[in-house]
């Protein structure tokens, strides 16, 4: 049932874009992007704050861990991944959403120059 949502989602969006004009899909693009940031962004904060948590009270806080943060989620035990993983997720989620936004000013660009010519 799920797959059947996600198809009918990206159908509708397909259709969505295509049937806007340039600058309002520009405008929503951008708009997209920026959320997207903004929750990535954030949700990375609460994520590191969480994870240096859980770290220093596993006595496992190296020095520079924040390079390379999630080679550490494998080391700690499963009660503390739950404190930082759903704000690992949401970043990754919300990174996701800025990159749609970014799509759809791409395709907004591409709509924009073929209606000129």
């Amino acid at each position: 049932m799920a797959e059947l949502l996600i198809v009918l989602t990206i159908g509708a969006v397909a259709v969505l874009v295509a049937a806007m004009e340039p600058e309002a899909l520009m405008r929503l693009g951008w708009l997209v992007a920026m959320s997207g940031l903004l929750l990535s962004t954030a949700a990375g904060l609460v994520y590191h704050l969480r994870l240096r948590t859980a770290l220093v009270r596993a006595g496992r806080l190296p020095p520079r861990w924040w390079w390379s943060p999630t080679r550490f989620h494998g080391r700690l035990e499963a009660a503390a991944r739950e404190t930082f993983m759903r704000w690992f997720v949401a970043g990754g989620i919300s990174f996701g959403v800025c990159v749609l936004g970014l799509v759809f000013v791409v395709i907004a660009a591409v709509k924009a120059g073929l209606r000129v010519r």
